[in-house]
């Protein structure tokens, strides 16, 4: 069921948040691919407000372009 349900949630349009209460980590969907957008954050009473701002300011300020790798 966890499983289910946090692919669902990863399949959701464009951003999705996973957390465990103390780490927290921001995933960006492009197509069907779902990519890390920051790296695991640890969540503490003094840091939540900065931790917030980062996460806000990656999904409004989203690069806009794709990088494509091509190698034979």
């Amino acid at each position: 069921m966890a499983v289910r349900q946090g692919r669902r949630q990863l399949l959701a349009p464009n951003w999705g948040i996973i957390t465990n209460g103390t780490h927290i980590q921001l995933f960006r969907k492009h197509s069907k691919v779902v990519f890390p957008a920051t790296v695991c954050l640890e969540l503490t009473t003094e840091n939540v407000d900065k931790v917030v701002s980062l996460i806000k300011d990656k999904m409004d300020n989203t690069p806009r372009a794709l990088t494509v790798v091509v190698y034979q």
